[in-house]
């Protein structure tokens, strides 16, 4: 999956569209070139699993680290 496929999905997980974005260890650089460019990519919360995938979903009111 390319990076425009990343801005995209991102697009439709904050609009409520799609409810998660499953990201493998290989497609992780792709997917962080699109994150890095979003103002609000605080609100993207990644759940990391065992072997490195990841799964993002969107938090309206992210929790400060």
């Amino acid at each position: 999956m390319s990076e425009v496929d990343y801005v995209d999905l991102l697009k439709q997980l904050k609009e409520g569209e799609i409810k998660e974005i499953f990201v493998t260890h290989d497609q992780y650089l792709d997917f962080r070139q699109a994150w890095l460019k979003l103002e609000d990519r605080s609100h993207f919360k990644g759940i990391a699993h065992l072997g490195g995938d990841v799964t993002f979903v969107y938090e309206e009111h992210p929790s400060e680290v």
